[in-house]
């Protein structure tokens, strides 16, 4: 269950380019599976050596407060994120004087568990003066859901920490895990739903309804960035008598011509930016195109636009103006 939490919440970051707390509570339940294993009266068979199984026992004890923090962390929007660097450090120090002892066989892991017991402690202390805080402000009405979840979980490792070598046929921390994991599901989907609203409300105001081009506002930023890495083409376009042919056919009409003005130009002008101005005016870029293949480009755009404007006769008028102005990179 942690693997496939995992998996998904990398292939979210990616497809959203955003991280969700899905995968922090990924990497809490794959400690926690390591922690059941250690625990299962099944344990030797999966791994013969049992001592092996409960060397790891102690190690998800002194790093567990590393991923509940990240996750915390993530689920107060990064808030109070310089204290939990200081929390996580303490812990990080704390493993590997911890491992250094027991390699050097000076101490071994279960006669310095108190330390790691006391970094777990003043770990969620710190949360609970957080969350506190948080509550107290109001901010913590935005991750109530997962707040439920983490308060369950943080309680299941403080007492199940206490009792390392304690057999147990259900672990209090899957338990946990699980309340955790369907809230931070839930949150998740909500959050996905709000990141599709944006993009579709982004789309809206970027691209014109019309003809599906970018908008003037994002056209520009999208032929600038393309002009500062490479050499090329800038086009203006102009359709003539728009005016006409809205007076005389109607405003219907006169979308239609812009529409097909819009379709000759993403046809004829491949791999280039193109965007509407506003009006009858268009815009385009076409990087790494010399003078040659641009006469070529604009006669083939205007035969095309002739042909798909005659083929009605109230478009018949239209007709189209082009400048275009040879760029170098930058």
């Amino acid at each position: 269950a942690g693997l496939v939490v995992l998996i998904i919440s990398l292939v979210l970051d990616i497809v959203y380019k955003t991280r969700f707390d899905l995968e922090y509570l990924g990497w809490c339940m794959i400690l926690g599976a390591v922690w059941m294993l250690g625990e299962s009266k099944l344990r030797q068979l999966f791994v013969s050596n049992a001592s092996i199984l409960s060397n790891m026992c102690f190690f998800v004890v002194m790093i567990c407060p590393i991923p509940i923090l990240f996750y915390i962390d993530s689920v107060q929007q990064g808030r109070y994120r310089k204290v939990y660097h200081v929390a996580e450090c303490i812990t990080c120090v704390n493993c590997v004087l911890c491992t250094a002892l027991q390699v050097l066989n000076i101490a071994d892991f279960i006669s310095t568990m108190f330390l790691s017991h006391m970094v777990i402690a003043g770990t969620f202390l710190t949360v609970f003066i957080t969350i506190c805080r948080d509550l107290i402000q109001g901010t913590a009405k935005h991750y109530k859901l997962p707040l439920i979840g983490l308060v369950a979980a943080m309680i299941a490792v403080m007492l199940e920490v206490t009792a390392v070598y304690r057999v147990v046929s259900l672990s209090g921390i899957f338990i946990a895990l699980v309340v955790l994991l369907v809230v931070t599901l839930i949150q998740t989907m909500d959050r996905i739903r709000e990141l599709e609203l944006a993009r579709q409300r982004e789309a809206r105001e970027s691209l014109d309804y019309l003809t599906g081009l970018p908008m003037r506002h994002k056209g520009e930023a999208l032929i600038l960035e393309k002009m500062q890495k490479q050499g090329g083409c800038l086009g203006f376009v102009d359709m003539d008598n728009l005016k006409k042919i809205n007076d005389v056919y109607g405003h219907k009409v006169g979308d239609h011509a812009l529409r097909l003005v819009g379709a000759t130009l993403t046809e004829c002008m491949k791999n280039a930016v193109v965007c509407r101005l506003g009006g009858d005016e268009f815009l385009f870029y076409l990087p790494a195109a010399s003078e040659a293949q641009m006469s070529m480009r604009i006669r083939k755009l205007f035969d095309s636009f002739r042909a798909a404007k005659d083929a009605a006769a109230e478009t018949s008028a239209a007709s189209l103006s082009c400048g275009l102005c040879m760029c170098r990179q930058g």
